[in-house]
């Protein structure tokens, strides 16, 4: 027993400890539940609910990045960055990547996406996660409901790794 524990405890120091749990709290918190959203396409201008985002495909899933202006800009860009790479699960699986933002520009919201990608504003998703303001993951489904909630922290891109790894074979 105390090698295991020996072992464990150099596996992790304290402040990746801390990120494990906070990730593991966030997860808890914010899992299942239900987010009403109205989000403005910042491409063509128009309107929709959450609900609108599966009238045509009820069995389809959005990736979403979550970002907020006020966030700092290089924790944004990672966090972009790093969900780029989720692009190529669009085209196997049944999953839609989108980004949902809060930018007072909607042209620099738009900027940040690339061509093809859909993009909405909205000030706040009711979520508990939404409250924290930096960037964040979640999978949501045509009920509503928010899944697999994460936050990127580029300290440790392994996690980062990990946690797109699985959504990748989750999803």
């Amino acid at each position: 027993f105390d090698n295991k524990k020996n072992m464990e405890s150099s596996l992790f120091d304290d402040e990746t400890a801390l990120n494990y749990m906070s990730s593991y709290l966030d997860l808890a918190l914010n899992d299942g539940l239900k987010a009403e959203m109205r989000l403005f396409d910042v491409h063509n201008g128009s309107m929709i609910s959450t609900e609108d985002l599966f009238k045509d495909n009820d069995s389809t899933i959005y990736f979403v990045c979550r970002i907020h202006e006020e966030d700092c800009q290089e924790c944004t860009n990672y966090a972009m960055a790093k969900f780029f790479e989720l692009d190529s699960i669009s085209a196997r699986n049944k999953g839609q990547p989108i980004i949902i933002g809060t930018y007072d520009s909607y042209t620099a919201l738009k900027l940040l996406t690339p061509e093809g990608m859909l993009c909405y504003y909205t000030p706040y998703i009711d979520i508990p996660m939404d409250e924290r303001g930096y960037p964040y993951y979640f999978v949501i489904d045509s009920s509503g409901k928010v899944f697999d909630v994460f936050s990127p922290n580029r300290n440790y891109s392994r996690m980062i790794d990990t946690y797109f790894e699985i959504i990748r074979l989750k999803w």
